[in-house]
C-alpha cells in the first residue's frame, strides 16, 4: 500500500519560476540543492528536466530588463502560438515569486504599489495565456485580425520591456484607432489587452468601444516615477465578453495625450478556456537585518499593505490561480531560525517550509471547467526536454565540448565581434569561479569582455545574460600581451571576476572584443551537437561549434543576446572554471 492516500487531483509535473534570489540564489542554503525550489522538485518528484527556472537575484516584477527577470522576461519567454480554437494553454504550472524587492528598492509609495498590481496583472494573465497576438501578428481573416490607423507606426525596439520585436507607438490623437476584430472561433475566455507606459507623465487616455460592447477607458500615464527610467505594463483584461461577441470588434482610440508623450502598443491575447496552474508568493515579513539591506528599509505594516495588492490580483482569477503564503509560513517571530545570516534569504529550513506553502498552494487548485477533465488544465502540453549528465570535477576547467577540442584555427582579435559557445551544467552544486582564454600570440593588448547568457528553454541560441556573470567593473578587460593562458581574476572587486552558483541547463560562454590590439586566440575545433550540424541550406561539409556577430561595437554586452548571430566554426575556446559547492 501507499504511504500516502492518492491526491484529490493530479499535481502539475511541469513547472516554470520567476522571481528572485528565493529561487535562484545560493545564498542562505550551502547550494542550489538545498534551495526552496529544490526542495519542492524533490519533495513532488519533479525530474529537472520538468523545470524551467528564470529567476534572477535581486529582480524586480515592476521593472524593466528581461536579463533582470523582471516582467519584460515574462512577456520575452512566454510567447504562446498564434493558433486558434480550441484555446488551450501551454507550459505547465507556473511560479511567481517577486515582491520584496519591489518593495525594498522602490520603496513604499501608492504609485509603486499601482505599478506593481499592473504588473503582476499582466504576469498573471500571461501565464494563462493560450493564443497570441503581438502587434506586427498578419492575421488570417477570422482568426483575430488587428488594424491601426495611421497616426500609429511600427516600431522596432530592443525587447526590453514587451514582447517581441517590435510595438506600434502613437504621438497624436489624430487617426490613432486600434480595431480588434475577435476570432469567429472566439469562446468567450478572458482578453488582455496589453500597453505599455513610460516612466513619468508621458502617457495618455485610451478609449473602449466597438461592437463588442466594450466601454471604458485606460491611462497610461505617470504609472511608474519618471526618474525610475523604467516603462511599465498598462493593460486591461477583459472578463465580460462570451463566445456570443465573436467576430464582434474592441476599438480603441487615443483621445488625450501627454505633451511630447509617446503611446505604447504591445498586443493582445486570448487566455485559455482550461487555463493552467498559477502560484503566486506574497512577501514575508524580515528581521530588522533583512530590511536594513535596502536604502530606505521596509517595515512589517508595510509588508502588509504590498501582500493586500498581491490577495486583491489573485482574487480577480478563478480558483487556478492561488497564493503561496510565505509571510505566514516563514514566520520570523515564532521560527526566525529560518533565515540565513543576512536576516533576508531563507537557509535550509526556511527553504522547506517555503516548499511546503507551494504544496499547501497547489492543494487549493480547482480545474474551472471540469467537463474537459483535470488533466487539460493541470497538466497541459509543455517544454519538456532531455536528460544529460556531465561530470564536472572540482576546480577544473571546462568549455564547449567539440570533435576536435582546443585545436582550431586561430583566430585573429577584431574589435567588435561576439561569439558564443555552449557549456551544459548538469550537477547542481557548481559554482562558476573563474574563466581564461589562451592567447596564441599577443604584441599589442587586446581588450575584452567575458559573460554568460542563459538559455532556459532550450532554444539553442543564448537568450539572457545570466546574474552576476558579465565580468566588468570598468569597461572591458585589458589582457596582458605575451602567449599563454589568461586567468581572469578571483578578487571580488576585480575587473573579470565571476563567482555565481549554476542551476543545470544550457548556458552560452560570450566573449566580446572591443580593442582589437594584435593577438591571436586559440580555438575551439569542430562540430558541437548544441549547433547546427548542416548549413541553413542543408548542405555538409560544416562544423558549428559557436555563434558570431560582427560589428557590435566597444561597449559591454546587452542584457539580451542580439538576434541574427550566424554559426561559426574556429571559436575562441573560453574556459570556465566549475567549484562544487558544499552541503
Amino acid at each position: 500500500m501507499p504511504v500516502f492516500p492518492a491526491p484529490t487531483l493530479q499535481p502539475p509535473d511541469f513547472y516554470t519560476v520567476y522571481g528572485h534570489s528565493w529561487m535562484q540564489h545560493a545564498f542562505g542554503t550551502r547550494s542550489q540543492a538545498g534551495r526552496a525550489d529544490a526542495l519542492l522538485r524533490s519533495a513532488l518528484d519533479i525530474e529537472f528536466t520538468n523545470w524551467h527556472n528564470h529567476a534572477v537575484s535581486g529582480s524586480r516584477l515592476s521593472v524593466e530588463s528581461p536579463s533582470q527577470a523582471g516582467f519584460a522576461r515574462i512577456l520575452q519567454t512566454i510567447t504562446a502560438s498564434t493558433q486558434g480554437a480550441p484555446y488551450v494553454s501551454q507550459g505547465g504550472c507556473t511560479i511567481l515569486c517577486y515582491g520584496i524587492n519591489d518593495l525594498g528598492f522602490n520603496t513604499d509609495t501608492s504609485q509603486y504599489r499601482e505599478a506593481y498590481r499592473l504588473a503582476l496583472r499582466m504576469a498573471i494573465s500571461r501565464c494563462r495565456m493560450s493564443t497570441l497576438r503581438d502587434d506586427d501578428y498578419v492575421a488570417v481573416t477570422g482568426t483575430g485580425e488587428t488594424t491601426y490607423g495611421s497616426g500609429w507606426t511600427n516600431a522596432a525596439s530592443n525587447m526590453e520591456y514587451h514582447s517581441g520585436t517590435t510595438v506600434r507607438q502613437c504621438t497624436t490623437t489624430a487617426n490613432s484607432t486600434i480595431t480588434i476584430t475577435l476570432p469567429s472561433a472566439y469562446d468567450g475566455s478572458p482578453i488582455y489587452i496589453s500597453y505599455l507606459a513610460n516612466p513619468g507623465v508621458a502617457g495618455g487616455t485610451v478609449t473602449f468601444s466597438g461592437t463588442a460592447g466594450v466601454t471604458g477607458t485606460l491611462s497610461t500615464s505617470n504609472i511608474m516615477p519618471g526618474a525610475s527610467l523604467n516603462h511599465s505594463p498598462c493593460g486591461r483584461r477583459i472578463t465580460t465578453l462570451t463566445s456570443a461577441n465573436a467576430s464582434q470588434t474592441i476599438i480603441m482610440n487615443v483621445t488625450a495625450i501627454d505633451g511630447g508623450a509617446t503611446m505604447i502598443y504591445d498586443g493582445w491575447w486570448i487566455e485559455a478556456a482550461t487555463p493552467p496552474p498559477v502560484l503566486v508568493t506574497n512577501i514575508a515579513k524580515l528581521p530588522a537585518a533583512g530590511y536594513a539591506i535596502y536604502g530606505t528599509p521596509p517595515n512589517d505594516s508595510q509588508v502588509d499593505t504590498w501582500n493586500t495588492v498581491v490577495t486583491d490580483v489573485i482574487a480577480e482569477f478563478d480558483s487556478m490561480v492561488q497564493l503561496i503564503d510565505v509571510d505566514k509560513t516563514m514566520d520570523k517571530t515564532n521560527t526566525p531560525e529560518v533565515f540565513g545570516t543576512d536576516g533576508l534569504h531563507p537557509n535550509e529550513l526556511g527553504a522547506a517550509k517555503i516548499a511546503d506553502a507551494c504544496i499547501a498552494a497547489m492543494k487549493r487548485l480547482r480545474p474551472v471547467l471540469t467537463k474537459y477533465g483535470a488533466t487539460a488544465s493541470m497538466n497541459p502540453s509543455s517544454n519538456r526536454i532531455g536528460s544529460l549528465f556531465r561530470p564536472m570535477i572540482d576546480s577544473n576547467f571546462y568549455c564547449t565540448d567539440t570533435a576536435l577540442g582546443p585545436n582550431g584555427t586561430a583566430y585573429t582579435v577584431v574589435s567588435g565581434d561576439v561569439f558564443a559557445t555552449p557549456l551544459m551544467i548538469t550537477d547542481a552544486k557548481l559554482s562558476a569561479t573563474q574563466w581564461s582564454i589562451e592567447l596564441i600570440t599577443s604584441t599589442v593588448a587586446t581588450t575584452m569582455f567575458f559573460g554568460l547568457y542563459d538559455d532556459k528553454d532550450f532554444a539553442g541560441y543564448p537568450q539572457f545574460i545570466n546574474a552576476n556573470t558579465l565580468a566588468t567593473n570598468a569597461g572591458a578587460l585589458s589582457l596582458t600581451t605575451g602567449a599563454g593562458v589568461k586567468l581572469s581574476s578571483t578578487t571580488n572587486g576585480n575587473n573579470g571576476y565571476i563567482s555565481q552558483p549554476l542551476d543545470p541547463g544550457l548556458y552560452w560562454i560570450m566573449s566580446k572584443y572591443a580593442t582589437a590590439g594584435t593577438t591571436t586566440v586559440r580555438t575551439l575545433g569542430g562540430p558541437s551537437y548544441y549547433l547546427p550540424s548542416a548549413s541553413s541550406a542543408g548542405a555538409g561539409g560544416v562544423a558549428y561549434n559557436g555563434w558570431k556577430l560582427s560589428g557590435q561595437g566597444t561597449g559591454a554586452p546587452s542584457g539580451r543576446f542580439p538576434t541574427g548571430a550566424t554559426p561559426v566554426n574556429n571559436s575562441p575556446m573560453i574556459a570556465v572554471k566549475m567549484t562544487r559547492l558544499g552541503g
